[in-house]
């Protein structure tokens, strides 16, 4: 959730889509004199990345002429791409990402930390959770080892027990965005043909974000009464900053006088519980991650447990969780259809 806006604390806007309805409706809600571009690709060779780029430039040029540079900052390779050389020629701000890290995998990297220091996000907290985290990752026993321990869980519940779809169920607002980059994150990493040896294996487990407690709403009936087929990991946040007091005085009805004087927070951990118990009772697995906080130091050390989770679990299916062959080919295809010369360039 952002911070109040304000000059310390801008807006971020995410154009991560080339539907032009979307993408010149969020222009007409934009002052491009108060406006930072931040374009981010590896190599800036992605068509919908491009186009957007190429739009944005002609927006900001036409508004600010020649400042036009000055509301520009690049994140990509530092080596090579298209977008390094235009940031070059151009002298924009440019802030490199590690060449061996996948766009997945690169939240905590200059991809996610320049957005989010742009909008007040204290990065070094970030980066302090992560790095606790990280340090626990590496431990060889399985107890202490919370990343080694889910993904083995996810391991065998998948594998010998047929659960071949995750629903990934944040009850918190402020991790629901997380559970799209959760989504992306597995499928893109776990989803592949074959293994190391070349076997032709077609593994993964597909990933459903859900909404809690909204999407009891909408999404728990199949759960609860269709195909046994998923596994569920609720994420909670335990201390909220404000616990959303329900006012003390009496309506005089009895479906509303019980919530009087509770808290929002409490309900919300009361409507987990009993999706979590509902569940258990028509027997479908599910477990609970719990931050403390949905703060920078604890939200670093959660992005940090699901890569490792992550990782951990290509290991597990010996697959190579780091590529996207299945993702370049429709890259292609694109560069084909729209008329670019050269469909070979690695992407």
């Amino acid at each position: 959730v952002q911070k109040a806006f304000s000059r310390k604390n801008p807006r971020l806007v995410i154009l991560d889509n080339v539907d032009p309805s979307f993408i010149m409706g969020a222009l007409q809600t934009m002052d491009p004199k108060r406006t930072l571009i931040v374009p981010i690709a590896k190599s800036g060779a992605t068509a919908e990345t491009v186009a957007t780029l190429l739009i944005l430039t002609q927006w900001m040029e036409h508004a600010v002429g020649k400042k036009a540079r000055n509301h520009f900052a690049v994140v990509t390779s530092a080596g090579r791409g298209d977008l390094k050389q235009l940031a070059t020629a151009k002298k924009y701000p440019t802030f490199h990402l590690p060449e061996n890290v996948g766009g997945r995998f690169s939240v905590l990297s200059a991809v996610g930390l320049l957005p989010a220091a742009l909008t007040g996000v204290d990065i070094d907290k970030l980066c302090a959770g992560a790095a606790a985290i990280t340090k626990l990752s590496w431990l060889d026993e399985l107890k202490k080892n919370t990343a080694l321990r889910a993904a083995l869980c996810h391991h065998l519940i998948a594998t010998k027990r047929a659960k071949p779809i995750q629903v990934a169920f944040p009850y918190s607002n402020r991790l629901w965005g997380t559970a799209f980059w959760f989504r992306q994150l597995w499928a893109e990493s776990l989803g592949k043909r074959t293994d190391r040896a070349g076997n032709v294996i077609h593994a993964g487990q597909t990933p459903v974000a859900a909404l809690g407690a909204t999407d009891q709403h909408s999404q728990v009936q199949l759960y609860m009464e269709g195909p046994n087929d998923k596994v569920f990991t609720f994420w909670a946040v335990r201390n909220q900053p404000d616990p959303g007091l329900i006012p003390k005085t009496p309506t005089g009805f009895e479906a509303m006088d019980y919530l009087c004087g509770q808290t929002l927070t409490k309900l919300l951990d009361a409507e987990r519980r009993a999706t979590e118990a509902a569940l258990i009772e028509n027997g479908r697995p599910n477990c609970t991650v719990t931050l403390d906080r949905a703060d920078e130091e604890h939200l670093g050390a959660f992005f940090q447990l699901m890569e490792f989770q992550t990782a951990f679990a290509g290991e597990m299916l010996n697959i190579n969780a780091f590529d996207q062959e299945g993702v370049e080919l429709g890259k292609k295809f694109t560069f084909g259809q729209i008329g670019r010369a050269s469909c070979r360039e690695r992407v």
